[in-house]
C-alpha cells in the first residue's frame, strides 16, 4: 500500500488551498477580524479535523506495518507480539506462526466486522468535523446578514425623510448604512471561510476513508489465508 501518496494528496491539497485563499485574504480578513471569536471556532475545528485525519492514516500504517511484518516473519518475538493491534489480538492468538493454527470462518468474520466497525465509526467521526466546520461558518453568516437586516430596518424606522431636505436625508443614508454593509461584508467572509475550509477538510477526510478501505481488502485476504476452509 502506497500511504505515502495519501499523505502527497492531503499536502498538496492544503498548498493549493493556502495559494488559493491567498487571492482572498486581502477581502476577506478585515471582516474575519470582526468576527474573531466565530472564525477562531472555524478554524479550530478545520485544525482538529485535519489532525483527526492524519491520525487515521498513521494508524492504518500501523496497522499494514505490522500485517506486513507478521506475515513475513516465521517466528512471532515476544515485542512484535506487545505492539499487536486492538482489531488483530484474538487473530494473533489464535493464528501465531509458532502454533500453525487456522482460524474459524466465525473467527474471520469477527475479525472482518471489527475493522469495518472500527473504520465505519472512524468516517462518522470525520464527516462530523467537516459538517461542523461547514454550519459554524454558515450558522455564522446568517446571525450577521439577520443583524445587519435588523440595522437596516431600525435606521428606516428613525430616519426623517423631509422632501425640502435631501442633502441630509442622503448623508444620514449614507451613515447609517455604512454598518449593516460592513456586517454583510462579514457574513459573506465567514460563510466563504467555513465553505472553503469544510471542503477543503471533506477532501482531506476522503483521502483517509479512501486509505481504510484498501486496507480493509487487504486485510479481508490476509484473514481468508489463515481460515480453515474446511471448517463449516
Amino acid at each position: 500500500m502506497r500511504i505515502y501518496v495519501y499523505i502527497l494528496k492531503i499536502l498538496l491539497s492544503i498548498v493549493l488551498a493556502v495559494v488559493g485563499g491567498f487571492f482572498a485574504y486581502e477581502y476577506v480578513i478585515d471582516s474575519l477580524y470582526e468576527v474573531k471569536e466565530l472564525s477562531i471556532i472555524v478554524v479550530s475545528v478545520f485544525m482538529a479535523g485535519l489532525i483527526f485525519s492524519l491520525i487515521r492514516i498513521k494508524m492504518i500504517s500501523s496497522k499494514f506495518n505490522w500485517v506486513d511484518s507478521y506475515r513475513k516473519q516465521t517466528k512471532v518475538s515476544a515485542a512484535s507480539a506487545g505492539k499487536v493491534p486492538s482489531v488483530f489480538r484474538n487473530v494473533y492468538k489464535k493464528c501465531n506462526l509458532n502454533d500453525k493454527d487456522k482460524l474459524q470462518i466465525e473467527e474471520y468474520y469477527n475479525a472482518v466486522k471489527s475493522l469495518d466497525v472500527s473504520f465505519s465509526s472512524h468516517k462518522d467521526a470525520g464527516m462530523f468535523f467537516v459538517k461542523i466546520c461547514f454550519l459554524t461558518g454558515f450558522l455564522g453568516a446568517f446571525v450577521c446578514i439577520i443583524t445587519s437586516l435588523g440595522d437596516i430596518s431600525e435606521m428606516f424606522s428613525n430616519m426623517n425623510l423631509n422632501v425640502g431636505d435631501s442633502v441630509s436625508t442622503l448623508s444620514e443614508l449614507q451613515s447609517g448604512i455604512a454598518g449593516p454593509l460592513a456586517k454583510l461584508k462579514t457574513a459573506f467572509s465567514l460563510s466563504f471561510t467555513g465553505i472553503y475550509l469544510s471542503c477543503l477538510l471533506s477532501y482531506i477526510d476522503r483521502q483517509a476513508f479512501s486509505l481504510e478501505n484498501k486496507f480493509l481488502v487487504y486485510a479481508e485476504n490476509w484473514l481468508l489465508s489463515c481460515v480453515n476452509l474446511k471448517s463449516k
